[in-house]
């Protein structure tokens, strides 16, 4: 393998990598978003359903069944939301951790001593 093909290869991973880099920088902050959509919704769905509950409780004229069927459906679904945006943002947060220590890592190295004999190629991944 000649200089030259090292360092085209080396490139390409290098490309690579940073692809992977911004593909799982995505996931990350679409996980964290979710998380937070998914946090508010729960939240107001579980006060919906509070807030309703004291009405029935006090016989008040202001209790609404429908909106404490859309209470246990903010609440339900903000739940899968919830856990889904952390898989992600966390899945998310370690690849990107992990490829940029790769990226960091990749290097090719080329010596000429004149005082030993032969060269040293070293290419660290």
């Amino acid at each position: 393998m000649s200089q030259t093909e090292a360092f085209a290869q080396i490139d390409s991973q290098k490309l690579l990598y940073l692809k992977k880099v911004e593909s799982y920088k995505r996931m990350k902050n679409t996980g964290f978003i979710m998380t937070g959509i998914g946090v508010v919704t729960t939240a107001v769905g579980v006060s919906i359903i509070a807030q309703e509950e004291r009405n029935y409780n006090n016989n008040s004229s202001k209790f609404d069944e429908d909106r404490v069927v859309t209470g246990i459906l903010c609440a339900v679904l903000g739940i899968p939301i919830t856990a889904g945006g952390l898989v992600l943002g966390l899945i998310g947060t370690h690849k990107v951790n992990r490829y940029r220590d790769k990226l960091d890592n990749l290097s090719l190295n080329f010596r000429y001593a004149p005082s030993q004999k032969g060269i040293v190629l070293k290419y660290t991944f």
